[in-house]
């Protein structure tokens, strides 16, 4: 028999099958009764022969044995390389969705450096001269600065140089445009003149009046821009 060929488990049901029959032999070959001498030297010669047979087929059942604990060993440690096979190829994938997220992030981070990059160069190019700035500054601070008499707890106190009321200061810009037709107005026939000095002085005390969207959306520094 090919004992390379033939699978294990077949070759050990093989063994026992013999080995079971060259035992029911031996135990049979023991039963002398009503023999006579000639019989009984073949039937130990044909003992010692099944004998030596049972010897062999033991050993081989030995090795067989061993070949199978020796295959059971190799059958868990195959199994056991399946299982850590398996969990390393869910660590992997794993690994590799980490990767694919941490570059995704990376990605919008470098989208997001670069869209500052490019307003930071967009602000730089637009701004304007420091030494400008400072100058400009210098020139209009006389008319900016409060007084030193100035009260925290008022909150409304008259105006005076150098320290003017902005509302005051946007009306007066409407005025400016509204200076053309007042002298056309006046010049014509009919209209009584106003007394532009009464009246101004009229408004300097009157401080009723209220802010509106429109005074306060005019641009009192023109030349800025």
């Amino acid at each position: 028999m090919d004992t390379d060929s033939t699978p294990l488990v077949k070759l050990v049901n093989q063994t026992l099958d013999e080995y079971y029959e060259t035992l029911q032999a031996f135990l049979s070959s023991i039963d002398t009764l009503g023999l006579n001498t000639t019989e009984l030297l073949n039937i130990s010669e044909q003992r010692k022969a099944i004998f030596v047979s049972l010897l062999k087929l033991d050993e081989n059942l030995c090795e067989l044995f061993r070949k199978v604990r020796k295959h059971q060993k190799t059958q868990k440690q195959i199994f056991q390389l399946q299982m850590y096979s398996a969990m390393c190829e869910s660590a992997t994938a794993l690994l590799a969705e980490k990767i694919h997220k941490s570059k995704k992030k990376l990605e919008m981070k470098i989208l997001e450096a670069e869209d500052a990059v490019d307003e930071s160069k967009l602000y730089s190019s637009e701004t304007r001269n420091v030494n400008e700035l400072i100058d400009y500054s210098k020139r209009i601070s006389p008319f900016t600065f409060a007084p030193e008499s100035l009260e925290d707890g008022r909150t409304l106190q008259v105006a005076e140089p150098p320290y003017p009321s902005e509302l005051k200061m946007r009306m007066g810009l409407i005025s400016s445009f509204e200076f053309k037709d007042s002298e056309q107005a006046e010049s014509a026939p009919g209209i009584e003149k106003i007394d532009e000095e009464q009246l101004f002085i009229d408004n300097e005390q009157s401080f009723d009046v209220e802010d509106s969207e429109f005074l306060l959306d005019l641009d009192l520094n023109p030349d800025i821009e």
